[in-house]
């Protein structure tokens, strides 16, 4: 996945869970609460997330 793609999906997914909170605690909707967190642990997860390392290119001549 692209930079640019992980950082969106990020940013998504945490405007969202904020989003959840506000409509959960102002109206008392323990689903929407529940939902808010759901999509804050999805988001840790991602930017916890460790990169695979890549190998390096070979230098040998041909």
């Amino acid at each position: 996945m692209k930079l640019w793609q992980r950082v969106g999906l990020l940013l998504l997914l945490i405007l969202t869970a904020l989003a959840c909170y506000a409509v959960g605690f102002a109206s008392g909707a323990k689903g929407v609460l529940i939902l808010g967190v759901a999509l804050e642990i999805a988001f840790w997860f991602g930017l916890l997330q460790k990169k695979p390392q890549q190998l390096p290119k070979s230098t040998a001549a041909n």
